[in-house]
């Protein structure tokens, strides 16, 4: 590793340390609105930026050697659509925490919602996860068919896609009871961390095949 890339991770390091107080200063203000749900949204959305942050974090000083995809074009097709899906991913986690602000969690019983319909906004959550279902679809029929390496980083991402839609339907078949509302959220973090890995690794095999062809 050079030293430009160890004062990279310094710096990664630096800002996401940075990013807890910073959670406390939202959660101060969330708290002087009354728990406004758009405040509370963001109070989540940074969240799950330090977990993609963290993520990154990891795959860059993790010591644990990688196999390597050494087609160009494959590289290139994985990390298209892997950016696409962690595109999707953040925006199907931000509609939901829009769908959270507009229901009963949105804070206690006097704290205001969005405004928003619920089941307006729950059918858009959904709509956003369907196309998110496509395209990790996608990604892990193109990995197994060309036999690239992050085939199955590309299934256990589907595999707690699938898992968080069960959670998601029965939390709304129950009437949102508080223990799967957690759980959904730790789903969420769990997919941001899936979505983030697959972005680095197709990333940086694309860098090392054209790095390799060049020289």
């Amino acid at each position: 590793r050079g030293r430009d890339s160890t004062r990279g991770d310094r710096w990664l390091a630096t800002l996401i340390a940075l990013g807890i107080p910073f959670q406390a200063v939202i959660g101060g203000i969330s708290v002087l609105t009354d728990l406004n749900p758009w405040v509370v949204s963001l109070h989540f959305v940074l969240s799950m930026a330090l977990v993609s942050a963290a993520t990154v974090l990891v795959f860059r000083t993790s010591p644990r050697t990688r196999e390597k995809t050494t087609n160009l074009v494959a590289a290139r097709l994985g990390g298209a659509l892997s950016w696409l899906m962690y595109a999707f991913t953040w925006a199907t986690i931000y509609i939901g925490t829009v769908v959270t602000g507009s229901g009963p969690h949105a804070g206690d019983a006097d704290a205001p919602r969005n405004g928003l319909d619920p089941g307006a906004m729950t059918q858009l959550h959904a709509d956003f996860v369907f196309i998110l279902v496509g395209l990790a679809l996608a990604v892990a029929v193109t990995t197994r068919v060309l036999r690239m390496p992050q085939s199955r980083a590309a299934l256990v991402y589907v595999a707690l896609l699938a898992l968080q839609g069960v959670i998601g339907g029965v939390e709304y078949a129950t009437d949102l009871p508080m223990a799967l509302v957690i759980a959904h959220m730790l789903g969420s973090a769990l997919l941001m961390i899936g979505a983030t890995w697959l972005v680095l690794w197709f990333g940086r095999d694309q860098r090392e095949v054209v790095g390799s062809s060049i020289g």
